[in-house]
């Protein structure tokens, strides 16, 4: 819905600039602000801007997007499945996934011009260590094995560890990126708040990393108390056991609960509230900075809010197809408060500016 909403035309938005120009609802300068806002707008000439912000982290991008063909190679000549998967399938999530965070952090650099060293850790340190996860998920793909919880042996507990210290790394660079992105001056308040709230709704959907690593299952406390050695500690499923039905390629179990839907929604807040952002100066250009702004906090909030929908969901060992009362009454309370604050809020533009002709 919001890819959908970004593609309005911009004969119509050039007419709502007019008429709240003429209404005295915004000022020249304003309007000649957005116009060049528009016309140097975050997806114009990406690849360019990417390149020319960092050589390295556009060929990192690359090579994520490289590695989804080798991927996909993979996956029409090899055969071999794992619980239940294609082994090839894996690392294709992982290298799509890290393509796209790596496009977003270098876009988000764009927007960085105070204390652009510390920018440059930030962007490089995500970058190396997102491909260093990827690479890591790659190979024990070909090897036909688990990356995940892996502890089977030296080898494979030394690759597991080393993802879990890269991730643990990301997520700490991220809790300094919100704070870097605090203190940039942005012409625009209100996709400022979208960029800020992405990359904090991004740390809380890492967070949720932790909760997979850090349980056993009932089979792995089973073995750990009769002091049998462990091949694999933690795992992404709550009330049953990694493997098993689940969705078409993303895997999220359809018999027990999964941590991995709230997980990935979380992540992908980096890019999803950027582009509400960009929807609501679009949509709403004729209202003030306060207003379009408290527009993406609401969308935050129920962004939020169906995080927790989704999280209470898998630990109440719930698939991704279920809901008990709880989820559901989480779900209808976010639904019916981000619809009432939405209409309020929109309507009291419109009025304003009706008020104001």
């Amino acid at each position: 819905m919001t890819i959908m909403h970004l593609c309005f035309g911009y004969d119509e938005i050039k007419a709502t600039r007019l008429v709240a120009l003429a209404n005295g609802d915004i000022d020249m300068q304003q309007t000649s602000t957005w116009y060049n806002n528009r016309e140097n707008g975050p997806f114009q000439n990406f690849l360019e801007k990417s390149w020319e912000t960092s050589p390295t982290m556009s060929v990192l991008t690359l090579i994520h997007f490289g590695m989804i063909f080798v991927c996909l190679l993979g996956l029409a000549l090899d055969g071999r499945t794992l619980m239940g998967e294609p082994v090839w399938i894996k690392p294709l999530k992982f290298a799509i996934s890290g393509g796209i965070y790596c496009a977003t952090i270098t876009w988000l650099m764009t927007y960085v011009t105070r204390a652009k060293w510390l920018g440059k850790i930030i962007m490089w340190g995500n970058g190396f260590l997102i491909f260093g996860e990827v690479a890591i998920i790659t190979i024990q793909a070909a090897r036909g094995l688990r990356s995940h919880y892996n502890v089977s042996n030296p080898l494979d507990g030394a690759l597991w560890g080393a993802m879990g210290t890269m991730i643990g790394i990301m997520w700490a660079l991220n809790l300094m990126l919100i704070f870097l992105l605090l203190f940039q001056p942005f012409k625009d308040a209100a996709f400022k708040s979208a960029l800020v709230l992405g990359v904090i709704i991004a740390f809380l959907g890492g967070l949720t990393g932790f909760y997979m690593t850090g349980q056993l299952t009932a089979e792995q406390t089973a073995l750990q108390e009769q002091g049998e050695p462990l091949e694999f500690a933690g795992a992404h499923s709550f009330g049953g056991e990694d493997g098993g039905a689940g969705l078409p390629f993303v895997g999220w179990s359809t018999t027990h609960g999964d941590m991995r839907p709230v997980h990935f929604v979380g992540l992908h807040g980096l890019q999803m509230l950027p582009l509400f952002g960009l929807f609501i100066n679009r949509r709403f250009a004729e209202f003030t900075a306060g207003r379009r702004s408290f527009l993406v906090l609401v969308g935050a909030a129920a962004y939020l809010g169906v995080m927790y929908a989704l999280f209470q969901q898998a630990l109440n060992g719930l698939p991704i197809t279920s809901f008990d009362p709880v989820t559901m009454t989480i779900l209808i309370f976010v639904t019916l408060a981000y619809g009432t604050m939405w209409n309020l809020t929109v309507r009291g533009g419109r009025k304003q500016g009706l008020n104001a002709a």
